[in-house]
């Protein structure tokens, strides 16, 4: 039981180092926070964490981890609040294609899978592309990774192209995030 106990906690400070290497590099203030619980209906895409109000945090404030986006706040009480993830297929973000800078909207599509909408028939993107936050949508900052473009179609006709991308977060290992104070605010870095 010790060594089991033991490789836990190594596991546990490895996945905490990747975040504060993550936090260390942001400009924005953030919070950190377990994640508690999950939707139990398994209708919607929704965790829960164990940082509220009391911690400075409120809707709409954008949630990461290291590996990108995980969601926004849309719900919150003094000790807890919950979490729209990405995936769920009411999760909309506005997205730029990295490398050639075309836009689009990330929506989520229930799995580890989300359709980058409404990029043009004309707009330069391939598979392989890394798809990032545009801040344009007043929540997500600029510049914080989503997924990769794993298939695209262009038909004849159409006015936008059919692309859909791989997110980088793992939603159902989700354990640790951190959440963003949005800029503007007058938060101090929180625990």
């Amino acid at each position: 039981m010790e060594n089991y106990a033991l490789k836990e906690r190594v596991e546990r400070l490895e996945r905490l180092e990747q975040m504060f290497r993550v936090r260390a590099n942001l400009r924005w203030p953030t919070v950190y926070a377990n994640v508690i619980g999950r939707d139990p209906t398994g209708w919607f895409k929704i965790v829960f964490l164990d940082r509220g109000s009391e911690a400075s945090i409120e809707v709409d404030f954008p949630v990461i981890n290291q590996d990108g986006v995980v969601g926004k706040i849309i719900s919150v009480a003094p000790f807890f609040s919950k979490v729209l993830l990405l995936n769920d297929p009411n999760s909309a973000i506005d997205c730029l294609v990295q490398r050639s800078r075309a836009t689009g909207i990330l929506k989520g599509m229930g799995s580890d899978i989300g359709s980058l909408e409404y990029v043009e028939s004309g707009a330069d993107i391939k598979i392989g592309d890394i798809i990032i936050t545009s801040g344009m949508d007043g929540i997500f900052p600029k510049g914080i990774p989503v997924g990769k473009v794993i298939s695209l179609k262009r038909r004849q006709g159409d006015i936008f192209q059919h692309v859909k991308v791989r997110l980088f977060v793992s939603f159902s290992r989700l354990e640790e995030v951190l959440v963003i104070l949005k800029e503007g605010r007058s938060h101090s870095r929180k625990g």
